[in-house]
């Protein structure tokens, strides 16, 4: 018990000190971020008689040096590993809306990368753009919508873990934050049409996202510095379809359902406001599917990343059946200008505690194997297949342990004006072990924001963040907008 109770505890008093905007809010917030500076400081007489803005631009670089803390002795070795002490990415946002009539828009959102590691420095930096989003936008009829091109789908009313936010997998391009909702802003769009349709009493939504061809080093697939990476992103049909019902008083049921490739998933958004200061919440999927190992396996025979019909090093069946993802939590603004969110999250198709143990056990056999060169590539394999599992739940962005806590808060304006603190905190409720991200912002100018952030993984060795390197990580960084 003390081993769950010490992350709880200090996810309580990271809360008390630090972070996060409501994902209720992000979308709202980023429409006020839209509204020229101009515009804001008109009279209301002048606002009415002004033309509207044709072009809206935000631009910004941003630097981010990040120092690693490396963790000895692995209780289960990575395969091949390039971990460097230190890294350093400058990049280049911008965020474009061209308005080509009343009815119709361009959206463009890009970010282009220097990046720079400690074991490149011989052969210099990597230049990556990542076009993450390039569409267009028109309505007709004042209720119905439309969207065709590369469009950053995002779904669900949790904050930690998003199971209706079906178009995540895969693509998140360079994994800048381990916040969520970092994550979520920051990742490549799906090319695909989407439309809504908007009533008084509720909405209905769909989107179809197609195949894209998978060939190799074509411009649309290719992963160097200026290819479009559509093969992440578009690597089979997808379907998707969304009904909002407006028939309640602050509650706003949503209904949805997707599929992708042989699988229907199902999946409901519920949030309920109580008073002025709190928001209940509940985000579910359901779908037939494997569990995250024989998953990440099948994946990763298809893709050759291992061999076909190689034997697996975990007993796990390639059958699918009916597994549950779920997200349930709360979130209370204190008039400080503080947000906490507390979920609890489940995944079904993850690791519980049995599967850990096999998992720790198998990489105990393979650490054995290495040290005999007759047999070192055969623990080389086995231990590729149990790190291929984590990767896949990292780029899946699903919790790979099957039940955790998350608290994330945010206060603005902390202690002093200007300054925002962020707190993140991650438990595995299984085996105690946690993720904590303490994070503060500066905002030295109107234009110019100062951060400073530590990432740390505690646990055991033979715990989920305890088997994992680096043990942690310090970013410094600084944003300048334009």
């Amino acid at each position: 018990m003390i081993r769950i109770w010490f992350p709880i505890l200090t996810a309580a008093l990271l809360s008390v000190m630090f972070t996060s905007s409501s994902g209720l809010c992000v979308q709202q917030d980023e429409d006020l971020g839209l509204i020229p500076d101009n515009v804001l400081s008109q009279s209301a007489e002048e606002a009415s008689a002004a033309e509207p803005e044709k072009y809206r631009f935000k631009v910004y670089l941003d630097e981010a040096a990040t120092a690693n803390i490396k963790r000895k002795n692995l209780a289960v070795p990575v395969p091949s590993s390039n971990d460097s002490g230190w890294n350093n990415r400058l990049s280049l946002d911008l965020k474009a809306e061209m308005d080509f009539s009343p009815n119709l828009s361009l959206i463009m959102t890009d970010r282009l990368h220097y990046l720079l590691e400690e074991n490149q420095e011989e052969s210099g930096g990597r230049v990556q753009n990542d076009l993450k989003e390039v569409y267009v936008t028109g309505n007709s009829y004042s209720f119905l919508y439309l969207d065709i091109g590369r469009v950053n789908f995002k779904n669900g009313v949790a904050v930690g873990f998003n199971p209706t936010d079906y178009f995540k997998k895969n693509a998140v391009s360079y994994r800048i934050s381990e916040d969520p909702n970092l994550l979520r802003e920051n990742r490549l769009g799906v090319l695909m049409a989407r439309a809504q349709g908007i009533w008084e009493k509720g909405s209905v939504t769909l989107a179809f996202a197609p195949e894209i061809n998978q060939d190799p080093d074509t411009w649309w697939t290719d992963a160097d510095s200026y290819g479009l990476r559509l093969d992440k992103t578009n690597n089979n049909n997808r379907f998707f379809s969304k009904i909002t019902l407006n028939a309640f008083p602050d509650f706003n049921p949503e209904f949805l359902y997707f599929f992708d490739s042989d699988r229907s998933n199902f999946g409901t958004n519920l949030t309920k406001g109580i008073g002025d200061a709190a928001i209940i919440y509940l985000e579910w999927s359901g779908s037939n599917r494997p569990d995250i190992f024989a998953q990440s396996m099948t994946e990763a025979e298809e893709s050759g990343t291992i061999p076909h019909n190689s034997p697996w090093v975990m007993d796990s069946g390639r059958e699918s059946h009916f597994q549950n993802q779920l997200a349930i939590g709360f979130s209370y603004t204190e008039k400080v200008n503080r947000t906490t969110f507390v979920e609890y999250h489940f995944n079904e198709a993850g690791f519980s505690q049995e599967d850990w143990d096999k998992w720790f056990k198998a990489g105990a056999e393979a650490r054995t194997l290495l040290q005999n060169p007759a047999t070192e590539a055969l623990g080389l394999g086995m231990l590729g297949q149990l790190w291929t599992t984590r990767k896949w739940s990292q780029e899946a962005q699903e919790p790979l342990s099957r039940h955790s806590i998350f608290i994330r808060t945010f206060w603005e304006d902390a202690l002093i004006h200007s300054l925002d603190l962020t707190g993140i905190t991650r438990i595995n409720l299984s085996d105690g072990s946690f993720f904590a991200q303490p994070m503060a912002e500066y905002h030295l100018k109107k234009n110019l924001t100062l951060s400073l952030s530590v990432n740390l993984f505690i646990g055991s060795d033979e715990t989920e963040y305890g088997s994992v390197n680096p043990m942690g990580d310090i970013k410094a960084g600084a944003t300048y907008y334009f």
